[in-house]
């Protein structure tokens, strides 16, 4: 008797819990992610981003070459995308080994060729991401593979922009962070790490709203992508602070895969992230379906089309 009115109470709980908004909107986002096989997605994600994080960075440090010229610079350029991402340091020398021998390679045919392959090799995650947003946002008339191909390229370009951006930023933050103490002037109100982190989150917010609104071919409106965006930026930096906690004090990544252990890191660490961003444009999906009718889709209804 008593285990029944137990039972009879958690069910109706459970009801009441599942009228809630906030809940019955976290179901349909793992319901959609579930349909649209959202952890297969993350996995080929995690795989083109491995494939990917050589050529990006060749590419990140022969363009910055090409205008700064300055070793200096290259090395603070490869630390930061490097400090992004949990035991990326274990093949830090292999990366700088990677580019001291091609830096040499800047002018001519030679270096041109080195330059175009970078970009294709780099653009190979961004073209598994448009096909996931695709499907996440229900594209029915995706675009045809050559303008695809064109988009993903010029995103890799900006990709390299806002690193140079995001290091830049953090120069200026370490400058302005020294100033006040030479003055004697103490801001133990507002950390350095603090605004650092904040300026690390706005940056990912921006860079998975562009994401959002420029791969798939058609898109929910700019409000519904903001909030997903935001709602995954904070996710990814959630989810690089914990892993990197986790790497740190109890995963032994090495112990198992032995030399490998800093690959399979990167590979799960990249899994996460890409778990979390589309979950977040699942949501954006999500709260568009919401606002347009239960029969509207994402492709038909959007905001944008980008023909075809």
């Amino acid at each position: 008797m008593v285990i029944r009115a137990v039972r009879t109470r958690a069910g109706a709980t459970m009801a009441r819990l599942q009228q809630w908004y906030p809940v019955r909107l976290g179901q349909e986002v793992i319901q959609g992610f579930s349909r649209h096989e959202g952890g297969a997605y993350a996995a080929a994600l995690a795989y083109y981003a491995l494939l990917s994080f050589f050529p990006f960075l060749i590419l990140l440090v022969s363009l910055v070459s090409l205008v700064v010229g300055d070793p200096a610079t290259r090395e603070r350029m490869v630390g930061f995308v490097i400090s992004q991402i949990p035991q990326a340091a274990n093949f830090g020398n292999e990366i700088e080994r990677s580019i001291a021998e091609l830096s040499g390679v800047r002018g001519g045919l030679l270096g041109v060729v080195g330059l175009l392959g970078s970009l294709l090799g780099a653009s190979q995650v961004v073209g598994a991401l448009r096909s996931a947003l695709n499907d996440a946002f229900e594209v029915t008339r995706p675009r045809p593979y050559i303008r695809g191909r064109l988009i993903d390229l010029l995103a890799v370009l900006g990709l390299v922009a806002l690193a140079v951006l995001w290091t830049a930023l953090g120069l200026l933050l370490s400058l302005l962070a020294v100033i006040p103490r030479r003055l004697g002037v103490e801001l133990a109100w507002l950390p350095a790490s603090w605004v650092l982190w904040l300026v690390s989150v706005l940056l990912t917010w921006v860079l998975t709203l562009l994401a959002y609104a420029v791969l798939p071919a058609s898109r929910p409106g700019w409000r519904d992508l903001a909030i997903g965006a935001f709602a995954a930026a904070l996710g990814i930096e959630l989810v690089r602070g914990g892993f990197g906690f986790y790497v740190a004090r109890f995963g032994r990544y090495d112990v198992v895969y032995g030399t490998l252990g800093g690959v399979v890191a990167f590979l799960v660490f990249v899994y996460f992230v890409a778990v979390v961003a589309l979950l977040g444009a699942q949501l954006a999906a999500t709260l568009y379906r919401e606002r347009a009718g239960p029969a509207s889709g994402v492709s038909r209804q959007a905001a944008r089309s980008s023909g075809g």
